[in-house]
Order: structure tokens, then C-alpha cells, then sequence
């Protein structure tokens, strides 16, 4: 997690899970993602993506 301020930040995270394609074979696909959150009060709400990148699929 990166703090642009006291009220914005950045969460990195690390996704892993199986995708379906109408006429393709299953694949397990990892990506890293980066969320723009935002303080709200008394919640951190998602505002954006800043960034996705697929870092392995696997075809079943």
C-alpha cells in the first residue's frame, strides 16, 4: 500500500482464479492489480483501477 496523501492511496494486490470462455478450455489466470482508494469519512471507498497485469494463465 502507497499513501499519495492522508485521503488517497494506492492497494496492490495479488488475484488468482479460473476463467471461463464460451468455446475455450478453463484457464487459471494470476494478475497483480493496483486500486486508487479513497478515504470517505468512515470508509475507504474504490475510486479507479491504476494498473492490471496478468502474470501467468495456465490453459486446462
Amino acid at each position: 500500500m502507497s499513501y499519495a496523501d492522508a485521503n488517497n492511496c494506492v492497494i496492490s494486490t495479488r488475484e488468482t482464479y479460473y476463467v471461463q470462455v464460451k468455446g475455450k478450455p478453463l484457464q487459471l489466470m494470476t494478475q497483480e492489480c493496483k486500486y486508487n482508494v479513497e478515504n470517505q469519512g468512515d470508509k475507504w471507498q474504490l475510486t479507479s483501477f491504476a494498473d492490471i497485469k496478468v502474470v501467468s494463465r495456465i490453459k486446462q
